[in-house]
């Protein structure tokens, strides 16, 4: 694929800018991204620095990617190239995320008590929607006051 930008080198790089709920990627050359800031003028890529010291020269038997052309694009060409490249993914995600396994974001502990609270709140609207709908004034005035409390308690 060719540079976004200049249209004659080859992109290295895919550059992607978030903005609110659009994302826009463009695929760049290392010289454009140098130019326009994206990277350091005296330097490749983080991924590429963390490489360095990985077997360059494998190949996978299955497809024939070398890990020299993962390193460039990071992708791989077949499942074969888990097993002939995985030692030195490993070596590289660790590097750079500080573990082999991606662990992501966690949730903050939940609190099980408020949320059958909250799943009680919504069976107790959609009831007092139905006593209302029957006329049932008395059975729904019993749920209203249930449900007040409920509310003030979560």
């Amino acid at each position: 694929m060719l540079c976004n930008i200049c249209h004659i080198k080859e992109a290295t790089l895919h550059y992607t800018v978030v903005m609110g709920d659009t994302s826009t990627t463009m695929y760049i050359c290392e010289d454009c991204a140098k130019n326009k800031g994206l990277l350091p003028a005296s330097g490749l890529p983080i991924f590429r620095l963390l490489l360095n010291d990985a077997n360059m020269d494998l190949v996978c038997n299955r497809c024939g990617l070398t890990f020299k052309e993962f390193a460039k694009t990071l992708k791989f060409g077949c499942s074969g190239c888990y097993d002939v490249f995985g030692k030195d993914i490993k070596s590289f995600l660790e590097k750079l995320q500080g573990s082999p396994v991606h662990k992501g974001k966690s949730l903050e502990k939940v609190n099980i008590e408020t949320l059958e609270k909250r799943k009680k709140i919504i069976e107790l609207k959609k009831a007092l929607k139905k006593a209302i709908a029957k006329e049932a004034y008395e059975t729904a005035s019993k749920i209203r006051d249930e449900l007040a409390k409920l509310e003030n308690a979560v």
